[in-house]
């Protein structure tokens, strides 16, 4: 379980207790706090999946990406072949981007800089290898 569905759970189980422990009746608290907070919590819920989905699947095309660079620098594989696996890789990147969830500009502008050294990074590495 991640850290957000955690979070959830917790902010949850709060809410019950502090439900049940007040002087209300079990008709009062399902009406009044659980039926109003469970549109929330499953929208949440659909959040953190689509989440947790989309990290599973930028990981998968990274591993497809390195392993066609790999495969380039090493001279194992021909023209034709890597025309075929990076057009299979833009489809997929094409794919994952329209169905994706698009990510928040604030967490974009908080990360953007680590991720340009990463990739930065990535191609001196790419460039310098014998």
């Amino acid at each position: 379980m991640d850290l957000a569905t955690k979070t959830l759970i917790v902010l949850l189980l709060i809410v019950i207790v502090l439900g049940l422990s007040g002087d209300i009746s079990l008709r009062i608290f399902f009406t009044n706090i659980v039926l109003l907070i469970a549109p929330i919590g499953l929208y949440f819920w659909k959040v953190i999946t689509e989440q947790n989905n989309t990290i599973t699947e930028i990981q998968r095309l990274r591993v497809i990406s390195e392993r066609l660079v790999n495969n380039v620098i090493s001279n194992t594989i021909t023209d034709d072949q890597i025309l075929v696996g990076t057009r299979q890789l833009q489809t997929a990147i094409y794919s994952h981007r329209k169905t994706a969830r698009p990510t928040p500009d604030w967490l974009h502008k908080s990360t953007r800089f680590e991720k340009e050294s990463e990739s930065s990074a990535r191609i001196d590495s790419y460039i310098n290898q014998p």
